[in-house]
């Protein structure tokens, strides 16, 4: 989805519309970042 977003962003001439598509992909791509983090194995309990 990031990724979209930042193709369609580079379609744009440099304004408000472009910049808030380029801060949309931001937040996406540090919510995957982030969900990534979370469901890592080093942040599981362990196994009884």
């Amino acid at each position: 989805m990031a990724a979209d977003l930042r193709a369609k962003a580079a379609l744009l001439s440099p304004g408000p519309e472009r910049e808030a598509i380029l801060k949309k992909a931001r937040q996406l791509e540090t919510a995957s970042h982030m969900d990534d983090w979370a469901s890592s194995p080093g942040l599981r309990p362990p196994k009884p």
